[in-house]
């Protein structure tokens, strides 16, 4: 079956998801936003984690990682990551962008 492509704009990020994150190292609010959308677009896809690892082969471990904002996301693998959610990766990096700068996170 095919699946419909997840949309990043119809993630909710919200300064509370972002607070729910408990990276283990300080990392940069860009990262913490694409952790919220990369899951939000996940669940919109109806995916387990794993399966997002099976479509993309990114493994299972560093999808978790990701979601949870423990650590930065390499272009290759955020390639991988939204090729596996039919999204171009162009857009899921413009909506992250536009709501770090909306709320001044960079700051």
């Amino acid at each position: 079956a095919v699946l419909a492509a997840a949309d990043p704009c119809k993630v909710v990020i919200t300064r509370e998801a972002l607070r729910a994150l408990h990276p283990r190292r300080q990392v940069q609010p860009f990262t913490l936003v694409l952790a919220v959308l990369l899951a939000g677009m996940r669940r919109q896809m109806g995916l387990t984690q794993k399966e997002l690892a099976l479509h993309s082969t990114v493994s299972f471990q560093e999808v978790g990682q990701l979601e949870r904002g423990e650590h930065d996301t390499g272009m290759v693998t955020l390639l991988y990551l939204c090729k596996a959610l039919h999204t171009p990766v162009s857009l899921v990096v413009a909506v992250a962008e536009e709501f770090v700068a909306a709320e001044c996170l960079l700051s």
